[in-house]
């Protein structure tokens, strides 16, 4: 049976806890409450509607190419997993992006204004 490289799931659930973390502090805090909602439900069932699915797949076949099959042939429940993973996304998107969207922005112009500052940008070329 093809299975998933270690350093794969390690990944995939250390997204999926974080997810659950920061919808549960979401909630907490009283910020983006239905979609911290529909986070939580989602990565609860998500891992294991997706071990259900896979169960039926080829020996030869790893679980992510035979959702993306089942995708390219049109079932739902494929469809749905793949939603579900874009929205997972998404959330991780959101959260990063209003908890620490402005000290990005903070250290993007600092290092554009050390660029600046250097004269990288400004070089003519040589010829």
């Amino acid at each position: 049976m093809e299975a998933l490289p270690t350093w794969f799931l390690v990944i995939y659930f250390s997204f999926i806890i974080f997810n659950l973390v920061t919808a549960i502090i979401s909630n907490i805090r009283d910020r983006w409450i239905p979609f911290a909602y529909t986070t939580i439900i989602l990565t609860i069932a998500i891992p294991f509607i997706s071990f259900i699915y896979s169960v039926e797949r080829p020996v030869e076949v790893n679980p992510i190419a035979y959702i993306f099959s089942q995708m390219a042939n049109g079932k739902i429940t494929a469809i749905l997993l793949i939603m579900g993973h874009l929205y997972l996304l998404f959330w991780f998107i959101l959260y990063m992006k209003d908890s620490f969207g402005k000290q990005l922005v903070k250290y993007y112009r600092t290092i554009v204004k050390k660029i600046q500052d250097k004269g990288f940008l400004n070089r003519e070329k040589s010829s």
